[in-house]
C-alpha cells in the first residue's frame, strides 16, 4: 500500500498490485519531488492538466489530482495492473471525465496527434523497457507538452535519460537506486 501525502485525499490508502511488475514510487521519495514540482508550478497543481506514463499503481496521478489538478490521464498496458489502478480511481472518487485511465502502450499513444497538451507528466517505466528516450523525444517533439510543461522521469540512477534539444534538466536528485529527474521545454521560466 501506499498512502497520498497532501491535499484532498491526504492519509488515503492506495492498493498496489501483487507481484514485481509495479515498483511504486516511495512516499519519501513522492514528498520530495512534489515539493519540487510545488516550487516550479505557479499556483502549484490548481487547474494543471496530467499524463501519467506507466501509471503503476496510479498514485503520482492521484497525487497531483488530490493537490488541485484539473485533470488526470493515466496510461497503463498491464490489464491487471489496469484493475488496481482502476479500485485506487473509485476508492479516491474521481471521476472518469476528470481521471481517465486509458488501457495502452505508451508508444503506441504518443503516435497520436494529442488532442491537448499537457503542464505536468510522470514518466515512470519499469526499468528494463528500453523506453526512456523514446518516450521523452516523443513527448517533446509531437505537442503534448504545453510551452511551460514540466517533465518527470524516474530512472534507476545508474542510467541518465537523454534529454532532446528542446527540453533542458532543470532538476535531479537520487534515492539510492532510484533518481528524478525533471525537466523542462527550453523556452519556459522554469529555473
Amino acid at each position: 500500500m501506499v498512502r497520498i501525502i497532501a491535499g484532498s485525499f491526504r492519509g488515503r490508502r492506495l492498493a498496489v498490485p501483487e507481484g514485481d511488475s509495479v515498483r511504486p514510487t516511495g512516499d519519501r521519495v513522492r514528498e520530495a519531488l512534489f515539493s519540487a514540482l510545488d516550487a516550479r508550478l505557479s499556483e502549484g497543481f490548481q487547474g494543471k492538466r496530467v499524463l501519467d506514463i506507466c501509471a503503476g499503481s496510479g498514485a503520482l496521478g492521484i497525487e497531483a489530482m488530490s493537490r488541485g489538478a484539473a485533470s488526470v490521464v493515466l496510461l497503463e498496458r498491464d490489464p491487471v495492473v489496469c484493475a488496481t489502478v482502476r479500485k485506487n480511481l473509485t476508492l479516491t472518487g474521481l471521476r472518469p471525465d476528470v481521471a481517465r485511465l486509458e488501457r495502452t502502450d505508451a508508444l503506441a499513444y504518443l503516435r497520436k496527434p494529442p488532442s491537448l497538451a499537457f503542464d505536468v507528466v510522470f514518466f515512470d517505466p519499469p526499468y528494463a523497457s528500453g523506453l526512456y528516450d523514446e518516450v521523452i523525444e516523443r513527448l517533446a517533439a509531437n505537442g503534448w507538452l504545453t510551452p511551460t510543461a514540466l517533465l518527470v522521469v524516474e530512472h534507476p540512477s545508474a542510467l541518465t535519460p537523454r534529454s532532446p534539444e528542446s527540453l533542458k534538466a532543470v532538476w535531479s536528485r537520487r534515492y539510492g537506486e532510484t533518481s528524478l529527474t525533471l525537466f523542462a521545454p527550453l523556452e519556459s521560466e522554469a529555473p
